[in-house]
C-alpha cells in the first residue's frame, strides 16, 4: 500500500476509540488541536465509538474557540454520528447558546432530525434549555411545525 493509502498515526484511534484530534477537542486542548491540523490530522476523521467527528466533541464540551478553529480549518458542521446528532445537537443538548449561534451563523441546519426525528428545536425542550437558545433556534428558522 502507498503512502496515499495508509492512514496517518494521528488519524488512527487510540484505546477509548478517539483519534488523537477528536480527544483534544473533547478535552479542550487548544494548542493540540492546532498542532495536530497544522501536521495533517484528518479534522472529519471519525471516533470508533459513535462516528463522532472533533467539532461534535468541541461542541459537547463548550469548548467554544476549538468549535471556531476546527470550523475555519473545513470541519463539516452538518456531520453526523451514528445517532443522526450533529455538531449543533450537542450544542444544544448541553446550553451551549455562544456555540448554537456560531454553528448557526456557519451553516448548521437547524432543522435536521436525527434518527429517532428530533431536530435541534425539539431537542432543546425536551432537555429543558433556557429559553434564549430556544428563541435563538425559532428565530433562525426552527420548524415549529416538526412533530417526531
Amino acid at each position: 500500500m502507498d503512502s496515499s493509502q495508509t492512514q496517518s498515526s494521528q488519524d488512527t484511534s487510540n484505546e477509548h476509540g478517539f483519534t488523537d484530534l477528536n480527544e483534544a477537542a473533547w478535552n479542550g486542548d487548544f494548542e493540540e488541536v492546532q498542532n495536530l491540523i497544522e501536521a495533517g490530522a484528518d479534522i472529519n476523521a471519525t471516533s470508533d465509538t459513535g462516528l463522532y467527528i472533533p467539532l461534535h466533541s468541541a461542541a459537547w464540551q463548550g469548548h467554544f474557540e476549538i468549535v471556531q478553529y476546527l470550523v475555519k480549518h473545513g470541519a463539516v458542521v452538518n456531520s453526523k454520528n451514528k445517532d443522526g446528532f450533529t455538531p449543533l445537537n450537542a450544542a444544544v443538548w448541553k446550553n451551549h447558546r455562544k456555540i448554537v449561534e456560531y454553528l448557526i451563523e456557519h451553516g448548521a441546519d437547524v432543522n435536521v432530525a436525527n434518527n429517532d426525528g428530533f431536530t435541534p428545536l425539539n431537542g432543546a425542550i425536551w432537555n429543558g434549555a433556557d429559553r434564549e437558545l430556544i428563541e435563538l433556534l425559532i428565530r433562525t428558522g426552527a420548524n415549529l411545525d416538526y412533530t417526531t
